[in-house]
Order: C-alpha cells, then sequence, then structure tokens
C-alpha cells in the first residue's frame, strides 16, 4: 500500500490530503505507516497517537477532538487544530472559522460510470445516504474540480474517509495529487456549484 503525502511545499496552501485510519488494529496500521511518505498524513484513534509518533516520526498524526481535528507534534503537544466538517458540500460551509477542514469518502476510478456504479453498489451494501451525497466521486480530474470548489472556500485540508479495504491510496498519489499541484485558473476561478455533471451522471444525483 502507498499513501499520499499529505503535502508538501508545493500544494501546502492548496490542497491537504489526510487518510483516515480510524479503527484500524495496530498491527495494520504499523505496516502501513511503514509505506507512508514524510508528511503523510494520518487521521488516527487516540489510543494509536502515542506509539504512532514514537514509530512514524516522518508522520502528520492527526487525532479527532469532538468537533476538532487536532494535529499532535513528536511529544504529543497540540501544533494546530481545526472545525471538522463531516460530508458537508461546499454551500453547507461557507461561513466556517479560519482553520477548518472537511471529512469526505472518495470512489475515484478511471472512468465517471465506473465510479458511480461502485458507489451504487455501496450504497445497496450500507454506504449511508449523507456519506454518499457528499463524497468525491468520479475520475482524478472530476475529484479534483470538486476538490478546487473547498480550495475556494479557504478549506485546503481534507480527510478521505473510505475505509482502508477500499481506499484508492495508490491512485489518489499517481493520479489526484498531481492535478492538485497544477491547478489551473480555470479551476480555480469558475462559479460554485453544489452540483456537477457529467454525462449521464449527476455528483449528486445517486438515487439515495
Amino acid at each position: 500500500m502507498f499513501i499520499a503525502p499529505y503535502d508538501s511545499s508545493i500544494i501546502s496552501q492548496r490542497i491537504g490530503l489526510i487518510w483516515s485510519v480510524i479503527g484500524m488494529d495496530r498491527d495494520a496500521l504499523f505496516e502501513h505507516a511503514a509505506q507512508c511518505p514524510v508528511g503523510t498524513g494520518l487521521l488516527v484513534d487516540a489510543s494509536q497517537a502515542k506509539w504512532l509518533r514514537e514509530t512514524g516520526a516522518h508522520l502528520r498524526i492527526f487525532v479527532r477532538e469532538g468537533e476538532n481535528l487536532v494535529r499532535t507534534g513528536w511529544d504529543g503537544a497540540q501544533i494546530e487544530q481545526f472545525r471538522l466538517y463531516e460530508n458537508c458540500l461546499p454551500s453547507q460551509i461557507v461561513d466556517h472559522p479560519p482553520h477548518s477542514a472537511v471529512a469526505l469518502d472518495i470512489v475515484m476510478a478511471d472512468h465517471t460510470q465506473a465510479a458511480w456504479e461502485c458507489t451504487e453498489s455501496l450504497i445497496a451494501t450500507g454506504l449511508p445516504a449523507p456519506v454518499a451525497a457528499s463524497a468525491l466521486i468520479g475520475t482524478p480530474a472530476e475529484i479534483a474540480l470538486r476538490l478546487g470548489d473547498y480550495r475556494a472556500l479557504g478549506i485546503h485540508d481534507i480527510v478521505l474517509t473510505a475505509p482502508p479495504e477500499r481506499a484508492p491510496y495508490e491512485a489518489v498519489c499517481e493520479k489526484l495529487l498531481p492535478l492538485l499541484t497544477t491547478l489551473t485558473p480555470e479551476v480555480e476561478t469558475r462559479p460554485q456549484h453544489d452540483t456537477v455533471t457529467s454525462g449521464t451522471f449527476d455528483w449528486h444525483g445517486a438515487a439515495l
């Protein structure tokens, strides 16, 4: 498994991706963490944070504290804190504190239809409607456009909450991150939309 870095000198002011590994047991988390590049952001259970900081000094460790997302240093001290919004569209968080992050599921594929078919299957097997309605669904290019809407609001930190067994770690690193480093003015300045249509599929038009 390969997890995309949390940020770099290129994208730190644009989009920072944080992978949620909440609920992962210690052995699996240790194996995953060992493969993470320097700077990878991981949201972990508070009970896992201490030993992970000791064994994964190259990682950015985040924990959940109530409605907040907190990044901690090697000594456990708080480095920064964000108000965490879960499963929200940009239109739902226009008014937010300066330091904010949003948690979203992600379903990414090389073709839009494949991503939506996967999402519909997940909905049929229990993916909650609010999660599906706000999820990042589509091709890397389509998801980059969606993330641009959050960045335009001043939200640069995105927690990807897809469970590890279907989280597109490698695809995000190889296909999505390069798009986030090369956002064009057209993407950055286009009007905000609650929905994005692609062919016969709508971002938030799935039957929930």
